[in-house]
């Protein structure tokens, strides 16, 4: 009999998104040996107010924190596609947490 505990699941898949998040950052690291690309792009509003917030809780730059957004955006993209799920887990005390599937549209 298997165990389909969804605790384990998301275990497993909190380490497979670190795994893939210090591949990630490795990227970054060789940024500078690849020619990189100017862009001029145009934020709605609220995409406006969500960067200066990750500015301020990150104290990370414009560009930084785009660049991040980006990298996990395809990471997310390409493991739905590929049949995964993206769980976001609430902690609550005495439980194991509230899971919720998030969905990108």
């Amino acid at each position: 009999m298997t165990n389909s505990n969804p605790f384990e699941k998301v275990g497993a898949a909190a380490r497979a998104f670190e795994a893939r998040s210090d591949e990630m950052a490795a990227r970054i690291k060789t940024l500078g040996s690849r020619p990189s690309e100017r862009l001029t792009i145009t934020l709605a509003p609220d995409a406006i107010d969500a960067l200066a917030a990750l500015q301020v809780r990150t104290g990370l730059s414009k560009t930084d924190v785009l660049n991040r957004a980006v990298q996990i955006y395809n990471m997310l993209d390409e493991a739905t596609r590929n049949g995964s799920e993206v769980l976001l887990r609430t902690p609550r005390a005495g439980t194991g947490g509230e899971i919720e599937r998030v969905r990108f549209l």
